[in-house]
This record gives structure tokens, C-alpha cells and sequence, in this order.
């Protein structure tokens, strides 16, 4: 099942259809910043009735980028630091739940990864 944005700062993102990868969506940051450029699509995990899901994102371009989940739709702008979320950040591949991503994960990731 495709994922559709649910929320997004207008403002600072942009999205739309990508050309070279058709049914996929682009997100791109128009400003550079932190904390403002948080996208939230859905289907939003439910644990209660999924054990697992599979997601994946291919970086396109960019730095200090964080790819999570959430449980529900979050206005911290770092899903790692909201009790609901869960980071996976680029440059060193700890992620966070709750807090700072402080626990190693797996590889950093960078500009052409599929995450």
C-alpha cells in the first residue's frame, strides 16, 4: 500500500509526485533549518494490529537527516524525541526513542541510500 503525506510545514517542504520514480512521492526542504521540516505520512503505525511494516526511503539529498515512525501524528519536529516516535539519523546511525538518537543501530546512510 502506497504512503500518502498526512501533515507536513508547507512553509518549509515541498511534495511532489517524483519523476523518476513513478507512484513514489519527493520531499524536499525549500529552507534550511532544524526542527521544521518534519513530514508525517500514513498509513501511521498501529501496533495493535501490525506486528511488522516495511518502509523504505531512498535519499536523495541532503545532511543530518532522521527517517522514523511514529504511532501517532506528532508535532515535535524530531520523531526520536517525542515518546511516540522512533529516529533512524543519517551521519551516525544511532537511533532515538524519547529522547536524543544515542544507541547504535546500524550503518549511517547517506545521499543515494535506500533506507
Amino acid at each position: 500500500k502506497a504512503i500518502k503525506p498526512l501533515r507536513f510545514n508547507a512553509a518549509t517542504v515541498e511534495l511532489a509526485p517524483s519523476g523518476e520514480l513513478p507512484g513514489h512521492m519527493l520531499a524536499r526542504k525549500r529552507v534550511k533549518g532544524w526542527d521544521d521540516g518534519l513530514i508525517v505520512f500514513e498509513p501511521i503505525f498501529d501496533p495493535t494490529k501490525h506486528t511488522s511494516r516495511v518502509w523504505s526511503f531512498k535519499v536523495l539529498k541532503g545532511l543530518k537527516i532522521t527517517i522514523g515512525i511514529v504511532l501517532h501524528d506528532t508535532a515535535v519536529g524530531y520523531v526520536n524525541k517525542t515518546q511516540a516516535g522512533w529516529g533512524y539519523y543519517m551521519a551516525n546511525g544511532r537511533i532515538g526513542h524519547n529522547g536524543p538518537a544515542k544507541r547504535s543501530y546500524g550503518p549511517s546512510y547517506q545521499a543515494g541510500d535506500v533506507v
